[in-house]
């Protein structure tokens, strides 16, 4: 697990953030959180997902996220989205899943676009805090699961991402050059 503060320069992240946290974002409502109707619920804003070998951008904000996707060094994004999640009196935390079930490797990145009591915790019973602009990138296979936040914060926003990453990235722009 690699875990990036300050992922971004903060020019970059400061557009991502104007765009997400503008009052005429379109968010859209799901019924639960890691399966359907499981008595959890987010918004969310999916940007990009990968069906049958045909790459689909869902939205226009797509493009605000290439300095992300650029830094992580993708071969070939798989889904990204924004998840959107309310703050509760009590912290509670989900179920714990993986992203993608595939027996192929992938990696699966958080963004985290807001600081608060709010978590992302590990099946090996590791936690990591929601930290405005820090980057958490993992085997897409490692259960993990996230949590509403209890603090000051309205809600708990993040990007998530899940990728192959580009093995040979180096190998290749030697070839190409």
């Amino acid at each position: 697990m690699k875990i990036i503060k300050d992922f971004l320069p903060e020019e970059e992240f400061k557009i991502i953030e104007e765009q997400i946290f503008n009052e005429d974002f379109p968010w859209f409502f799901n019924d639960g959180i890691v399966d359907k109707g499981d008595g959890n619920f987010q918004l969310t804003h999916l940007l990009y997902h990968k069906k049958a070998y045909t790459g689909m951008k869902n939205s226009a904000f797509f493009d605000t996220f290439y300095p992300v996707f650029d830094k992580l060094n993708i071969f070939s994004l798989l889904k990204a989205k924004l998840n959107c999640i309310f703050k509760t009196h009590e912290i509670k935390e989900h179920k714990m899943h993986q992203d993608i079930t595939t027996k192929h490797e992938y990696k699966t990145a958080i963004l985290y676009l807001n600081t608060n009591n709010g978590y992302t915790k590990f099946s090996t019973g590791e936690k990591v805090m929601s930290e405005r602009n820090k980057l958490i990138s993992f085997d897409g296979h490692l259960e993990h699961t996230g949590t509403t936040n209890s603090c000051d914060e309205l809600r708990r926003v993040c990007l998530n991402i899940n990728y192959l990453e580009a093995k040979w990235h180096n190998l290749i722009k030697i070839i190409i050059w």
